[in-house]
């Protein structure tokens, strides 16, 4: 099957399911490693723009299974909306960062960004109730200081 659309809103595949454990697209590939079963491209043109744009209120958006490989493999650049950085003035030996979806399973992993000699980063306490979190340092920090972070789950 092919399609091609041009102009504003255009698609040039469109496929729909209904029901349950239905399958709006489905492609599988029975060959060598190096084949493809779906590949998107969006280096024609001015290569811009989603390859893949997966979007889901309350389910998985995308989802990867890996046997004996890799469900997960970038190349290039990756950006997380669920990580950054804080920094600690002089003085302070611990942030609260707000406004984070946190939940009892949730993972967040801190690090300087820098060095001060004898300071790390001690722990990280959760609040579910407040969504935040709140990195400490074994003791204040002796000049300013940045502590980057990442949340899983």
């Amino acid at each position: 099957m092919e399609g091609a659309a041009s102009g504003a809103g255009g698609k040039g595949v469109r496929a729909t399911s209904s029901g349950s454990g239905g399958v709006a697209v489905s492609a599988e590939y029975f060959g060598k490693a190096s084949q493809i079963a779906v590949h998107a491209d969006t280096t024609f043109g001015p290569g811009e723009g989603y390859a893949v744009k997966a979007e889901t209120t309350n389910g998985i958006a995308l989802y990867g299974s890996a046997v004996g490989g890799y469900a997960l493999q970038v190349e290039g650049l990756a950006v997380f909306s669920r990580s950054g950085k804080v920094t600690f003035s002089a003085g302070q030996a611990s942030r609260t960062i707000t406004g984070r979806a946190i939940i009892p399973s949730t993972l967040v992993v801190a690090t300087i960004q820098g060095y001060a000699a004898g300071v790390w980063v001690a722990g990280v306490v959760l609040n579910t109730a407040a969504q935040s979190f709140t990195i400490k340092l074994n003791k204040a920090a002796p000049k300013a200081l940045k502590v980057g972070w990442f949340i899983v789950n």
